[in-house]
């Protein structure tokens, strides 16, 4: 059977893409990661789990997805090893990064190496994890000068920023 005139409706709304690169250690199967809504807990974007990789190979451990995630809204990323031991199997260490591509750079989410910050291989999983705002605005670094005038019941802070950058 067939389909035919049909139309498809409703409202894009504006993306920035998200890229997880995650290398795995050799039990790829273990290692798994999500992007969630934290307003509504709806999964975006998930991988794994991976192909374990023996004997170890880095290109085979390497997975990088990239997704474009609605902009302005808040989400977790996590990443988690069912046995508990993070990205290492005694002899190779995984890797992983996750950041929004923008126009002036890499916005980094997390990143990471070896073990996991939450839980252990004796009480699995192990987890890292973080909540972010998907949003390209421009870091505000270091300001160039910043002089203080205290008093007794106040105190007047001024400062000078980088061109183009807002302060606040």
């Amino acid at each position: 059977w067939s389909v035919d005139n049909f139309e498809l409706d409703g409202v894009l709304s504006p993306c920035q893409n998200v890229v997880v690169n995650l290398v795995t250690d050799i039990y790829g199967s273990e290692a798994s990661w999500s992007i969630i809504d934290t307003t509504s807990g709806f999964v975006y974007a998930s991988g794994g789990p991976f192909a374990d990789v023996n004997p170890y190979n880095v290109a085979l451990a390497t997975h990088i997805d990239t997704v474009c995630l609605p902009t302005g809204q808040y989400f977790e990323f996590r990443i988690e090893d069912s046995f508990g031991d993070g990205l290492v199997d005694g002899t190779n260490t995984g890797t992983f990064n996750a950041y929004i591509i923008c126009p002036w750079g890499n916005n980094t989410i997390l990143t990471g190496s070896g073990a996991n910050t939450y839980g252990s291989a004796t009480n699995p999983p192990s987890y890292d994890s973080t909540v972010f705002e998907l949003t390209c605005l421009v870091p505000c670094s270091a300001p160039d000068s910043l002089a203080s005038a205290v008093a007794c019941t106040s105190a007047d802070l001024s400062w000078s920023s980088e061109a183009n950058a807002t302060s606040t």
